[in-house]
């Protein structure tokens, strides 16, 4: 893939193609994954956690994964001081 056919997002972290909207909605279908809302009580939890984690989506998706009892994949130490299951 050229260099054009990429867009940089964000802070520069990840380069997509540009089909990633397509590639993007086939692999939902393809994997059977299921969106997971952001709820009254994730955000409850939030605010109910030890300030370990500074970066707030991270700490959204523990407090998702607490909430849920999901596992979270990830090889943050910040993450896994958390009482939330990870994997990695």
């Amino acid at each position: 893939m050229s260099g054009d056919a990429r867009q940089q997002y964000s802070i520069g972290k990840l380069a997509l193609a540009a089909n990633w909207p397509q590639v993007f909605d086939e692999e939902i279908i393809v994997n059977g994954i299921q969106w997971l809302p952001v709820e009254k009580e994730h955000s409850r939890k939030v605010i109910e956690l030890p300030f370990i984690h500074r970066d707030p989506f991270d700490r959204l998706l523990i407090a998702q994964a607490i909430c849920e009892e999901m596992i979270i994949l990830t090889a943050d130490d910040n993450i896994q001081a958390y009482a939330v299951t990870t994997l990695w």
